[in-house]
């Protein structure tokens, strides 16, 4: 996961966050508040939101899976391919398969992470007003 500058909230409960995220946590703080007045609800959480950040480290998997592949066409004459590929050669691939996914999930964004963390929650009691 990794930490953005987005904040949310929950009401009453800090496993019910609603998904709606702030700039800042005071917008964040002050749109609870409103909300657990209308709501009755005493107390809200508020916390910094982290999201999934897919590592790509990937060539290492990828390339035995192919040099499986090229064994099962070509047997041993296939021993030794991308046996010698350097890190910096890795991790360019590393990064052109990422920026390939990245493309491919902003065209389908019904695929991308809905899912995130709150980290540094704070409790704040509603004041009731008089």
């Amino acid at each position: 996961m990794k930490k953005t500058n987005k904040w949310t909230y929950a009401l009453g409960d800090e496993e019910n966050y609603n998904g709606i995220f702030f700039d800042s946590k005071e917008d964040a703080l002050d749109e609870a508040m409103q909300e657990a007045k209308l709501e009755d609800v005493s107390t809200v959480w508020v916390g910094q939101v982290e999201q999934f950040q897919p590592v790509f480290a990937i060539t290492d998997e990828l390339f035995y899976q192919l040099q499986e592949q090229a064994y099962e066409e070509a047997d041993d004459y296939s021993i030794g391919w991308l046996d010698n590929v350097t890190k910096d050669d890795q991790d360019e691939l590393d990064e052109a398969i990422k920026t390939c996914f990245i493309d491919w999930l902003n065209a389908h964004p019904e695929y991308k992470p809905n899912f995130f963390t709150v980290t540094g929650a704070e409790c704040i009691e509603v004041q009731k007003e008089r």
